[in-house]
């Protein structure tokens, strides 16, 4: 949440962080352990001998790690944030894409989530403005609490604006 914390203004305050949820990646996390343990019985399998198995051992290993590595980047750099004045979303680590909204230019925030993400509590966030701007998030932990405290923030600034 560094890169978020660095870009609020002066007095500005932070009222929810989310990020992504991981329940979403749990597929993806099966099959990355499936990678890794046919991995690891090829290398067993072929230990002393240097023919296929060891090098199929090797790339199933890594196909794994680049798995999990994969789920482990967009976790750590999606980040979300409701301030007193905007919302503030990071998405991405090669490319980045940063979408900042004032409160006053936002018109609703919606979350869908299925029936896995209302067990598991992560849904997608998706937030309108005026002028047609319309930005969705994925996979998003605890979409209600963001939405909440969206919706608290948008009443504050409505009453402070009166």
């Amino acid at each position: 949440m560094a890169y978020l914390g660095s870009v609020l203004g002066q007095g500005e305050q932070i009222l929810n962080r989310s990020r992504l949820s991981l329940a979403p990646y749990w597929l993806w996390f099966l099959f990355a352990a499936l990678l890794v343990g046919a991995g690891v019985v090829a290398l067993v399998m072929a230990f002393g001998e240097r023919h296929w198995p060891v090098a199929a051992g090797l790339a199933l290993l890594i196909l794994g790690a680049l798995v999990v590595l994969r789920i482990v980047l967009a976790y750590f750099s999606t980040e979300l944030l409701v301030t007193d004045q905007r919302v503030i979303a990071r998405v991405g680590f090669a490319s980045r894409r940063v979408i900042e909204l004032q409160l006053s230019k936002v018109e609703g925030v919606a979350v869908n989530q299925r029936i896995l993400g209302r067990i598991f509590r992560y849904g997608d966030i998706s937030v309108s403005g005026t002028g047609g701007s319309h930005e969705t998030i994925l996979g998003i932990a605890r979409p209600d609490e963001f939405q909440r405290h969206l919706h608290e923030a948008l009443a504050n600034a409505a009453s402070a604006r009166r």
